[in-house]
């Protein structure tokens, strides 16, 4: 009769145990299935649970008799381990299985926390723009088109910008004019990145537009205290060049003499205008050759030299093209160059004495080409000569001839 009240009492008591470990096991797929969310969503939300689903499963083991059921098994969540910070730390191979411990838990939330303070202020700024709300611009919805270079700034786009958000009442619509943050890049080859306009108004703004010939996009946003964003807002502009500037069409004045060559700047006789914003790239396209044998061009620097072939006569004249391209700030164009003819002048030598001490004489005659001599000179035919007249240039060979004829006559006339 005792045994059998002794296993009526048994039989309730087991039942309890069995509950109590249902209860332990549900407990540890609960803390599991609360560890999985956080691996899953990477939080710290996901982390702060986790902790109180083991502080209750914790709680709960100590309220229920331990003697009762047996020893609960321990609970262990593995964290993900934060990225390797340090050069010299080293990240386990991926796919090997990670010890854990109960002295692991409070070393992983730690890296996990140091990871997220490295984060850096743009990825910051990008999650806290995807929790605030995006509204588009309601002005201005296209750029300016038509724009054409005049030496001022041209900001692309008509008054002020506009977009409408939320009122304070949560229900209706209000304007939202500003502060608006502006930025202006280059694209499309063109180089253009001036700093952004922060929290700026249409001058401030136009302090920043461009102002030289290309293509743009001006981008609006807001600064990053307010409670919302912009949608995509980038417009697109171009200013084209202005037309080709008035030049001057320059005239030269060449030698009428074979071989004779001369240069002029260009560059300097056309008056080109100071905002060109680069170029021009010069270059001869066509010439005529009455007088001319050549005509080029530097086509940087802007120098035409010029060489004529003598004997046109002066009355001969020739015309030179030259092509302006590549004017940052204006179309291409082209200036006509006219050219005439001049004798060249004779050359005078007095002061002529040969190394004797024959008495001086003196010589004119045409040059070669354009030579340049010096007083000074000794010429083939021992004379010292002195240069004077309006070019310095070295007398040709008639006029050696004619010296040592002259020598001959005075030799002659003293033996008589």
């Amino acid at each position: 009769m005792m045994s059998s009240n002794n296993r009526s009492i048994d039989r309730p008591i087991a039942h309890c145990h069995a509950r109590l470990r249902a209860q332990a096991t549900l407990l540890v797929c609960i803390a599991t299935l609360a560890f999985a969310t956080f691996v899953l969503l990477g939080a710290d939300d996901a982390l702060a649970q986790d902790q109180q689903d083991i502080s209750d499963v914790d709680a709960i083991t100590a309220e229920a008799p331990k003697d009762a059921f047996g020893e609960l098994p321990s609970v262990h969540l593995e964290e993900k381990a934060a990225p390797s910070l340090g050069a010299q730390s080293e990240s386990p191979a991926a796919g090997t299985p990670t010890a854990v411990t109960e002295a692991d838990t409070p070393a992983s939330k730690g890296a996990v926390e140091a990871a997220k303070d490295a984060t850096d202020s743009t990825t910051g700024a990008i999650v806290a723009a995807a929790n605030k709300p995006a509204y588009k611009l309601t002005h201005p919805k296209c750029a300016d088109t038509g724009l054409v270079y005049d030496g001022t700034r041209q900001q692309g786009y008509s008054g002020v910008p506009v977009t409408r958000i939320p009122a304070d009442n949560g229900t209706d619509e209000m304007d939202y004019n500003g502060p608006f943050d502006v930025e202006y890049k280059g694209i499309n080859g063109t180089v253009y990145n001036p700093p952004k306009a922060l929290s700026a108004g249409y001058q401030q703004i136009n302090t920043h537009a461009p102002i030289n010939a290309g293509t743009y996009q001006v981008v609006f946003t807001v600064p990053e205290d307010q409670s919302f964003t912009l949608e995509p807002n980038r417009l697109e502009f171009s200013i084209a060049k202005a037309p080709a500037p008035a030049l001057s069409q320059p005239s030269v004045t060449l030698f009428d003499a074979p071989g004779s060559v001369m240069a002029f700047d260009l560059a300097r006789m056309i008056n080109l205008p100071s905002d060109l914003n680069g170029g021009p790239v010069y270059a001869v396209t066509a010439y005529t050759a009455n007088g001319l044998t050549t005509a080029s061009i530097d086509s940087a620097t802007g120098e035409l030299t010029l060489t004529s072939k003598g004997g046109a006569g002066l009355a001969a004249s020739d015309t030179v093209t030259v092509a302006l391209a590549d004017m940052g700030n204006y179309e291409d164009t082209a200036v006509q160059v006219n050219v005439s003819y001049k004798a060249k002048p004779a050359a005078t030598i007095s002061g002529a004495q040969s190394n004797d001490d024959t008495p001086q004489t003196t010589c004119q005659t045409a040059p070669p080409g354009n030579l340049l001599a010096h007083t000074g000179d000794t010429t083939p035919s021992g004379l010292i000569v002195a240069v004077t007249g309006v070019a310095a240039l070295v007398a040709g060979a008639s006029c050696a001839l004619a010296l040592r004829a002259s020598r001959r006559q005075l030799r002659d006339s003293k033996r008589r």
